[in-house]
């Protein structure tokens, strides 16, 4: 498996490409981020790099540069490429507060959630979401309909990170 970094001014020649926080879009990145996933690739976007995959529309909705307040994210949805180790239900502990929050309309959220495309959710220690919040408020991690496309959102990927026992750094090392 070929892994690569987004960069705007290489081409999409991998079998796996990390979006990773900061990345800036280039003139038709949206139509060569779809095309990569056409042929079959895998897309990860980790922190504010989501947002590009959501201006793409490889994913629904957008990121907004507003600070979420969670502690924690309980794992959620189906496995995907990029999040099978780890089993649902487990709760992982936020080294740093969210910088960016996934926005949507709530109807879009609770289709998520009943797709499994829903992998990640804002919560407190004990698992916990609060029932007053928006919906949107609460997705930490979601995918495509396939699960070849995953946007993990900033403070997340870190735990995220540290659940695999580094595997994520160890595999951008590697690129």
């Amino acid at each position: 498996m070929r892994l690569a970094v987004y960069d705007p001014a290489a081409p999409l020649a991998a079998d796996v490409v990390v979006v990773p926080p900061g990345a800036a879009p280039f003139a038709g990145a949206r139509e060569a981020l779809r095309e990569f996933v056409v042929r079959g690739g895998r897309l990860l976007g980790l922190g504010d790099g989501v947002a590009l995959l959501c201006e793409a529309q490889l994913l629904p909705g957008a990121v907004t540069a507003e600070p979420a307040s969670a502690t924690h994210v309980r794992v959620e949805g189906r496995a995907t490429p990029f999040t099978w180790a780890i089993p649902a239900g487990r709760i992982l502990p936020l080294g740093s507060a969210p910088a960016h929050r996934y926005s949507a309309p709530a109807d879009d959220v609770v289709a998520l959630a009943a797709r499994g495309s829903l992998l990640l959710r804002y919560c407190d220690a004990s698992g916990g979401v609060s029932p007053t919040g928006e919906p949107a408020s609460v997705v930490a991690g979601l995918c495509d309909d396939t699960g070849s496309v995953v946007g993990i959102l900033g403070g997340v990927s870190h735990a995220l990170d540290c659940a695999l026992g580094g595997q994520i750094r160890r595999c951008l090392a590697l690129i």
